[in-house]
């Protein structure tokens, strides 16, 4: 008597397993039938509903893909629809390539003709041509100083007050010790000046910054309030000019340095020379060009990885060839560091007032 066979492939089978086809005969037949269809009973001409396209958010997909989302935290949930549709497969089981792009494509050349073509390439080239264009350096134009620029003022100027009209120096000016408060507006000196202005209030959430040359020859509506810092640099002059300068309010003290003081690199306020409020004053052909910098405790954060990399507090470039060089104001507290050029001499004289207190002058990084 013959024993059981494969219902697949008619093989023998040892333990229900068909020695040839590997199929598990234990399992319902209904499984493995085939060549049959759930549709056999159907009549021919009947036809399927196309199957609704779901999101893998909603049911048992949503919390399949919420437990893979677990599993791999880096991976984000989206929202992704099944697509119920299949490539079309040539006889080799490749992907059959629609030919509909190439012949549209040669349509259109055979539409366009020669001279179309010439007309596209000369197209193209103009365009290249701008776009390399912008990659050249162009001098950037400061910013529209309008109503945003005080946004955040929560006080207005006085309407009235003193005429104050002066050249400022290059330098660091505290409004109120050094220049009135008030509405000033700010043109450039000569024809071949490019300096530039930076106005700094924290208290009232103004930075102001400003390049003069040629198209920029002045700036109008400067909203100085007490406290905030001026830097006028390059080398060049500004002229300040107000009609409601708060001149009777302005609050400084005489700088009780005396003596000045030349200083080379690695120098030390408080070691080398005293601590205070100092002048850069380089008489004319003394300098014809060097890098001062000078780091203030605690205002700089250094890079350990990067060895090569110089943080400093701030930099200026001395140049005293042509005429004198003067930089106004430069306050440096104890232990702060000179950095200069090998073998240059920097000469400092003692400015002539000082705030009341410079709390607060520098960021110090906690």
């Amino acid at each position: 008597m013959f024993g059981k066979r494969c219902s697949l492939c008619g093989g023998k089978l040892v333990n229900n397993k068909c020695t040839l086809c590997g199929l598990d005969n234990s399992k319902s037949d209904a499984n493995y039938k085939v060549n049959v269809s759930q549709c056999d009973k159907e009549p021919l001409t009947h036809v399927h509903d196309e199957p609704e396209k779901y999101s893998v958010r909603t049911g048992e997909n949503e919390k399949r893909k919420q437990k893979n989302h677990e599993k791999k935290p880096n991976t984000p949930v989206t929202d992704v629809k099944i697509s119920t549709v299949k490539p079309v497969l040539g006889t080799e089981g490749k992907k059959k390539k629609s030919k509909k792009g190439w012949i549209v494509a040669i349509i259109m050349i055979a539409l366009m003709g020669a001279e179309g073509i010439k007309d596209m390439a000369y197209d193209f080239t103009d365009n290249f041509e701008e776009w390399t264009d912008q990659d050249e350096y162009e001098p950037e134009t400061p910013v529209d100083y309008d109503e945003s620029q005080y946004e955040y003022v929560t006080r207005e100027l006085a309407e009235t007050g003193e005429v104050f009209e002066e050249d400022i120096q290059p330098g660091k000016y505290i409004v109120g010790v050094h220049i009135p408060e008030g509405t000033y507006k700010v043109s450039k000196i000569g024809e071949e000046n490019y300096p530039y202005m930076i106005l700094d209030d924290p208290e009232n959430a103004i930075y102001i910054s400003a390049s003069f040359n040629e198209d920029v020859q002045e700036v109008e509506d400067l909203r100085c309030y007490t406290g905030a810092v001026i830097e006028v640099n390059d080398g060049e002059a500004l002229h300040f000019y107000s009609e409601n300068a708060q001149t009777e309010a302005m609050e400084s003290l005489k700088n009780p340095l005396t003596e000045a003081a030349d200083v080379k690199d690695g120098y030390i306020a408080g070691v080398d020379f005293p601590v205070g409020t100092y002048d850069i004053v380089e008489p004319q052909g003394s300098n014809t060009g060097t890098q001062f910098s000078y780091v203030v405790p605690g205002t700089i954060v250094e890079d350990a990885e990067d060895e090569d990399y110089l943080s400093v507090t701030d930099s200026i470039w001395i140049e005293a060839n042509e005429r004198e060089y003067v930089y106004k104001n430069l306050y440096f507290p104890e232990g702060t560091k000179m950095i200069i050029q090998e073998d240059k001499v920097i000469h400092l004289k003692p400015s002539d007032v000082i705030p009341q207190s410079y709390e607060g002058y520098y960021y110090i990084f906690e």
